[in-house]
């Protein structure tokens, strides 16, 4: 039977998330014509001709390719980065939890409510649970005896 290690399944967790947030950059150079045809697409109607829309859709693209970024980081070593595991698990419980609010308070349409805050619950719960198993760092000097 193939067991995985804790951190082997963190590092793949880890590279699996950073990677899907790091397609957001894509739209941070969509046209406005594409914007708005996945809009309508979605069902989430036409969206307004206003440029503070605009600016808000590609800066939050921003801020999600720069996460995804911070993340991929974060597996290159998840021993020596496993307080930023925590970070991401945390902002992860945080944000699942704030996209539930803002998605219901939206409102934004049931599939979009269903897939957007309860999977980021979902990964920071379990980033939590594999955070605490790994082990720590070692960060004690030792000597250097000039052997």
């Amino acid at each position: 039977m193939l067991r995985l290690s804790t951190q082997v399944v963190t590092v793949w967790l880890l590279r699996i998330m950073g990677f899907m947030i790091c397609m957001a950059v894509g739209p941070i150079f969509f046209p406005r014509s594409w914007m708005e045809a996945i809009a309508v697409g979605l069902g989430l109607g036409e969206p307004p001709a206003l440029p503070l829309f605009y600016y808000l859709a590609r800066s939050c693209s921003a801020m999600y390719f720069a996460h995804g970024c911070f993340i991929l980081l974060t597996s290159t070593n998840v021993i020596r980065y496993r307080s930023f595991v925590f970070l991401i698990a945390g902002l992860n419980l945080f944000l699942g939890s704030i996209l539930l609010v803002i998605d219901w308070w939206a409102p934004m349409p049931w599939y979009w409510t269903c897939l957007e805050g309860p999977p980021i619950l979902g990964v920071g719960i379990i980033l939590v649970y594999l955070a605490r198993r790994l082990p720590k760092l070692d960060t004690t000097l030792t000597e250097c005896n000039g052997e």
